[in-house]
């Protein structure tokens, strides 16, 4: 009865994307790991908030690609240099890299999958989607996607870039009730055997 709890940070060249600290500290104050997917452009204008994230054992980090392209799209040659890039300054910032993978837009082909694979790389998507970043979807809304689909091994997307528009007032009550329901929230590495459960997560 495992749950992980994933956001995205992603940011294109024409849309400087910000940070949702708030999320954060609900999820430090909680104890809830979550796995954090985090674009390279991101992290180049947000190089502390990065290096803040890695250090705190309750998260882990996976690589979103560079610039946030769609992978159904771009050429094999693109593809790399967007995953490599992102791999390289995480790396810089950090100290190690990803061995997660997330496509932006849910949009690959089998020939993006084995780009990502050729670099050592998993890819992990989701299947609960909360909508967070369309402005029109409630903060009801987002708890209720989460909770009335939720099931063992369930993968939650929702964003930490500014753009989960309702995510920090949903997050507490999607905590609350996913563990009222008997779930243990856990990274993707620790959902999939990975890495061991040391974190305790409650």
């Amino acid at each position: 009865p495992y749950v992980a709890l994933t956001f995205d940070a992603c940011q294109s060249a024409d849309y400087p994307a910000g940070y949702d600290e708030a999320i954060i500290k609900i999820l430090a104050a909680t104890g809830t790991p979550a796995t954090l997917f985090l674009g390279g452009r991101w992290m180049q204008w947000h190089p502390t908030q990065t290096q803040a994230l890695a250090a705190d054992p309750l998260f882990e980090l996976g690589n979103h690609s560079w610039s946030h392209p769609d992978f159904a799209r771009i050429s094999p040659e693109e593809m790399s240099t967007e995953i490599l890039r992102t791999q390289d300054i995480m790396l810089q910032l950090t100290g190690r890299q990803p061995t997660l993978f997330r496509f932006p837009f849910d949009a690959y082909t089998d020939e993006a999958l084995a780009v990502v694979g050729q670099h050592g790389l998993r890819a992990i998507q989701w299947d609960i989607v909360t909508g967070d970043p369309d402005p029109h979807v409630s903060t009801r809304a987002i708890v209720n996607a989460v909770i009335s689909q939720a099931q063992n091994g369930s993968i939650v997307i929702m964003h930490m870039n500014g753009e989960g528009r309702h995510t920090a007032e949903a997050l507490p009550v999607i905590i609350e009730r996913l563990h009222a329901h008997g779930y243990t929230l856990v990274t993707v590495s620790q959902l999939l055997g990975l890495t061991p459960l040391s974190l305790n997560p409650g």
